[in-house]
């Protein structure tokens, strides 16, 4: 009996060493597995379009669509995304044709005629339907385009309460209008300009206003400059880049 359990004491070693060896042999397996090369090629990054034509360009509460690209305007990284699309933009002399919807964000289509305009655009088409009495779409420049402006050019603005206001480039006493029930006064506004238009002969208008209404406002007062140049003497209608104050001399980009 003895002998018997001294000949099981090797066997039982061995059989309960077995596993340890079979684990460690299939950790070395895995170790060298990991090691090598894998076999699959490493996918290229997507190359960026660089359009030979103008694409599409439409602008809404995210940000900004161009040709199949989103630039996220409501986010950080969205001024970084649209400077990179429009640098592939094939710019020339012909406008560029954006389509802004009448509620999308004014701070987005002002970002995209910035950015446009810093790329190279020397006009900017907007097309916003809406109002029947006003045209559906405005030619726009923008202000980093600008030499010489002279000091009675025409300014309007909508401001955060929906007052508009009408004063000279320059700076100086001007004309507010308070708003209606349905929102700004666009019929005394429009006095208002006409007013100007005959004593200032400038070639050049502006507007603008508070960054946090929906774009139609800012729309309207393009618009309704637009509709009252019947003469055509304002050849420039400005976008203005920042948020004007009404009374105070205009600060341009440069």
């Amino acid at each position: 009996m003895r002998r018997m359990l001294l000949c099981l004491v090797p066997l039982a070693l061995l059989v309960a060493g077995c596993p340890d060896k079979d684990r460690k042999s299939k950790v070395d397996q895995l170790m060298s597995a990991a090691q090598m090369p894998s076999g699959d090629p490493v996918p290229k990054p997507r190359e960026k379009t660089v359009w030979k034509k103008m694409p599409s360009i439409s602008v809404d509460n995210l940000g900004v669509y161009i040709g199949g690209e989103r630039a996220h305007l409501n986010e950080k990284k969205g001024a970084a995304e649209l400077k990179d699309i429009v640098k592939r933009l094939p710019m020339g002399d012909e406008p560029v044709p954006i389509v802004a919807p009448k509620k999308a964000p004014a701070k987005h289509v002002v970002a995209v005629v910035v950015a446009l305009g810093e790329g190279g655009a020397s006009e900017i088409i907007i097309k916003t339907p809406g109002r029947n009495d006003l045209p559906d779409e405005i030619t726009v420049v923008p202000e980093m385009t600008l030499d010489k402006v002279p000091g009675c050019s025409i300014s309007v603005m909508v401001n955060d309460v929906l007052n508009t206001g009408v004063w000279s480039y320059k700076g100086g006493i001007g004309q507010k209008h308070v708003k209606g029930f349905a929102g700004p006064d666009l019929s005394n506004t429009a006095e208002s300009i006409k007013k100007r238009m005959k004593i200032c002969k400038s070639p050049i208008a502006f507007f603008g206003g508070s960054f946090k209404h929906e774009w139609q406002h800012f729309y309207n007062l393009g618009a309704l400059v637009t509709k009252l140049n019947e003469k055509k003497r304002i050849e420039k209608l400005v976008l203005l880049a920042d948020e004007p104050v009404a009374g105070r001399p205009v600060k341009l980009r440069k």
